[in-house]
């Protein structure tokens, strides 16, 4: 019987026999990330993050990621400067 290998949470075998495949198959390892952006107001913005293409197909398995992005007030001269 052979024991799994995990290290911090990783599956070394799978790892090792994906990157085995990927060398054999390296268009499997072509991805593609999509995210979203709504400007809310001034430099707050919120970008969202779910879908996107890899290992040869699309995949829609997971629920959205919002995240909000903005700047501190203080940053506020130096973005204006650089605009």
């Amino acid at each position: 019987m052979t024991q799994k290998r995990n290290v911090n949470g990783v599956d070394v075998d799978k790892l090792f026999s994906t990157i085995e495949l990927i060398k054999k198959t390296p268009e499997i390892a072509k991805f593609k990330f999509r995210a979203t952006n709504k400007w809310i107001d001034g430099t707050h913005n919120r970008a969202t993050i779910k879908d996107f293409y890899g290992a040869g197909k699309e995949d829609t398995s997971r629920k959205p990621m919002m995240f909000e992005l903005d700047e501190p007030p203080s940053v506020l001269p130096f973005i204006i400067i650089v605009w």
